[in-house]
């Protein structure tokens, strides 16, 4: 059975930030290594079972009407069961989206109150050691002598950036841009490229919830009943 998690870096090819569904067992081992964390959406996961129960009630419906042996059951009488069987559940799934749209509006809302609204104190000791980190990082970069030299210097400030504390890394959010407008100009002078991804994701890691509400809201799922709409495309391409 799959997880549901919020990713605070990257893992494969899914980006750091990123609401994903894993096996049960890889997504605990992330989320035991502090790398996710995991959400429970209680109103969509009961709305959607609620959806996922009603298609599998109108399933028994279709099937009981489409086998019917009762000479009574003209195709006539069976298509307009039929209809109505499916009517009912277009119209039970509808309002059951109609209540998780509503919902998802009310928690988007309040996830972007939170997050504009969310802090990290930061201390003189922060700030100091997110300067005196940034300020090594450049003197590296300046010392590159190629591109493969750049990017494994950089490649290093991103894995060394890890072990801050999540003040040091929000007080070095706002000296990061230096450091990546060095790398960028000291790869064009070497004629080479830089990736400075690394750098980017390591100082966003960050595991305040609050600060990251609105990046989790903004990837809240849109539709109940995956089974119903489902059913709806193939029936609007026939």
């Amino acid at each position: 059975m799959d997880k549901r998690i919020f990713l605070f870096e990257d893992y494969g090819n899914i980006e750091q930030h990123s609401v994903a569904n894993l096996e049960a067992s890889e997504a605990a081992k992330l989320i035991g290594e502090g790398k996710a964390v995991e959400l429970q959406l209680t109103e969509y996961d009961e709305l959607d079972q609620q959806a996922s129960k009603l298609y599998r009630e109108y399933q028994s419906k279709r099937d009981k009407i489409q086998k019917s042996d009762d000479p009574r059951m003209t195709d006539k009488i069976k298509q307009y069961d039929l209809d109505k069987a499916y009517k009912d559940l277009e119209q039970q799934t509808k309002a059951l989206q109609q209540q998780w749209s509503e919902k998802r509006a009310e928690l988007q809302a309040e996830a972007r109150r939170k997050a504009a609204r969310a802090t990290v104190k930061v201390t003189e000791n922060d700030k100091q050691t997110a300067q005196q980190l940034a300020t090594r990082m450049q003197l590296n970069v300046m010392q590159a002598s190629t591109p493969v030299q750049l990017n494994n210097i950089i490649d290093q400030a991103g894995e060394d950036i890890k072990y801050l504390t999540d003040e040091e890394k929000v007080a070095l959010q706002s000296e990061i841009a230096n450091v990546v407008m060095a790398a960028t100009t000291k790869a064009e002078q070497l004629g080479g490229k830089v990736n400075t991804r690394t750098l980017l994701t390591a100082v966003q890691n960050v595991n305040n919830m609050d600060l990251l509400a609105g990046k989790v809201a903004s990837q809240l799922p849109e539709t109940v009943g995956i089974e119903f709409n489902r059913l709806r495309v193939i029936k609007s391409r026939r």
